[in-house]
């Protein structure tokens, strides 16, 4: 749809409403509009080539992929004219295969934007082809096909994701392809039930592809009611049984989590100059299925991660391939996150503001990648984790407590510097947010003050603390403060801890 259609400006209106039902009934209704009119979406080129212009995220590329099958099939020409000037070696040259990443996708999506164009690589169809021979391959009897474990390195939503850019390589430009049937409704990621029973509905008796319906019931919300499941099926088709039974069972569950603790690899023999760049511990969480769960896909399965795996800025997909699971994509993504605080790099927290926007638990996964983001080197990545801690409380999903505890922990353990998180802390107390502060330090100062030598930034800590606690006029119990007070001198931190203390006890 043009800028100049009324259409936008009304929506973008509506889009901005706190009404979540009003803003997923308005994206349905502009979802259904687009695929009734296909020509008022060339703005594909336009979103094309701000994919290859920027860092990834899973919602941008998920429109592009829906257009590409939805254009590619009943638009041919015209696609080929608007996407052509994008397709040009000069511009995306740089964009082909980076064989030291496994998880790269480059080569894959810039494959199937050529593809649309007619610069079909052959080679790439055939490994289209035989990655989903080898899914089909790991198939049990009877069962449906599960994810291809080729590369214990790649995570378990990527392999999602790789095997529905395989398949829509595979099938792309097939006559009578009205879209993604996972094409989200809901800028999360998620995706409205009824929209896709009236998907399935299009197809007839046209089987859907296999991921692009796992991918769809992945973003289902878990509460939808008895009568879209019986509209499912109702359809009499085998996909619209799949749905209908997927519905009535409650959707994807939630995992049970573990917090735990992983160690650094030994040194190897020789000259190891990776091994004094690692952190001699880290806090991860590993997930399992609910007890009873087939999870043949190892979706709710995340083993803790060795120290110095990281995923590049892959993670920035993940959200919206589980848009109602943002603890189980912040324990695929913690490895990157906490390399921010631990290790010094960049933009592994560029994800938590998604995760943020994502309904569903949190659970300790992003409690934990919220205190490693607080205590990110760089900039950005701190104010990448304030907003998403702003996000979190403003939609009364924060987990202060279980923040706090997490950071003070890990400051006393030495895997975060405080120095570091007292910045967005105090933002986020000015932006509005005093009383989420204040219940994190409260969780945060114990672990501290019983630190056999008090972190760089603890006085500094102690003071936001008593700003918070005035501000608010909530008391809150502080483990260990009355101690800290109690000590004789005149340091900083037996200071602050007194002003604290004397405010706590009216």
């Amino acid at each position: 749809m043009s800028e100049g259609s009324p259409i936008v400006p009304a929506s973008r209106e509506v889009l901005l409403r706190p009404d979540k039902a009003l803003v997923r009934g308005q994206l349905t209704w502009l979802d259904r509009l687009a695929r009734r009119h296909p020509d008022r979406a060339d703005e594909l080129a336009e979103e094309v080539a701000a994919l290859f212009g920027s860092p990834w995220n899973g919602e941008p590329l998920e429109r592009i992929l829906d257009g590409l099958v939805r254009l590619a099939a009943s638009d041919g020409p015209r696609v080929r004219d608007a996407l052509g000037a994008v397709v040009d070696r000069r511009h995306w040259s740089w964009h082909g295969e980076h064989h030291y990443d496994p998880c790269c996708l480059c080569g894959d999506v810039v494959d199937l934007v050529a593809a649309t164009v007619g610069m079909q690589n052959p080679a790439r169809r055939g490994r289209w082809s035989a990655l989903l021979a080898a899914v089909r391959r790991t198939a049990r009897p009877a069962a449906e096909p599960a994810l291809a474990t080729t590369d214990p390195r790649v995570p378990a939503p990527h392999r999602l994701l790789r095997a529905r850019l395989a398949e829509i390589g595979h099938h792309l430009g097939v006559p009578g392809r009205p879209g993604l049937l996972a094409a989200p409704t809901s800028a999360d990621g998620g995706l409205d039930p009824l929209a896709l029973v009236e998907r399935l509905a299009a197809l007839g008796d046209t089987a859907p592809w296999h991921w692009d319906l796992s991918q769809a019931l992945l973003r289902l919300p878990a509460d939808a009611d008895e009568a879209v499941a019986g509209k499912a099926e109702a359809l009499g088709t085998p996909a619209g049984d799949r749905l209908a039974a997927w519905l009535r069972a409650g959707g994807f569950p939630q995992p049970v989590a573990r917090v735990t603790t992983v160690e650094r690899r030994a040194r190897r023999s020789g000259y190891d100059w990776e091994y004094d760049s690692l952190p001699a511990q880290r806090v991860v969480v590993e997930l399992r299925p609910p007890a009873g769960y087939d999870d043949r896909h190892g979706l709710l399965t995340v083993e803790p991660a060795p120290i110095g795996v990281g995923y590049s800025g892959w993670a920035r997909l993940w959200p919206s391939v589980l848009p109602g699971h943002p603890g189980v994509v912040a324990a695929y993504a913690l490895p990157g996150v906490a390399a921010t605080a631990d290790m010094d790099q960049r933009d592994g927290a560029a994800v938590l503001p998604l995760l943020a926007e994502s309904a569903g638990p949190g659970g300790p996964a992003l409690d934990l990648a919220l205190a490693y983001g607080l205590g990110a080197r760089h900039g950005h990545d701190r104010v990448a984790a304030l907003d998403a801690l702003l996000g979190l409380a403003a939609a009364g999903r924060l987990d202060a407590a279980g923040v706090g505890g997490h950071l003070g922990r890990l400051v006393a353990g030495q895997s975060v510097k405080l120095s570091r998180a007292i910045e967005p802390l105090r933002d986020a107390a000015a932006a509005g947010a005093p009383l989420s502060v204040w219940r994190l330090l409260a969780a945060a100062l114990p672990p501290m003050l019983a630190a056999g030598t008090p972190p760089r930034g603890l006085p500094d800590l102690l003071t936001l603390a008593t700003e918070t606690a005035t501000s608010t006029g909530v008391r809150l119990d502080v483990a260990g403060l009355a101690e800290a007070a109690g000590r004789g001198g005149t340091g900083r931190v037996v200071t602050e801890a007194r002003r604290l203390h004397r405010v706590l006890a009216g």
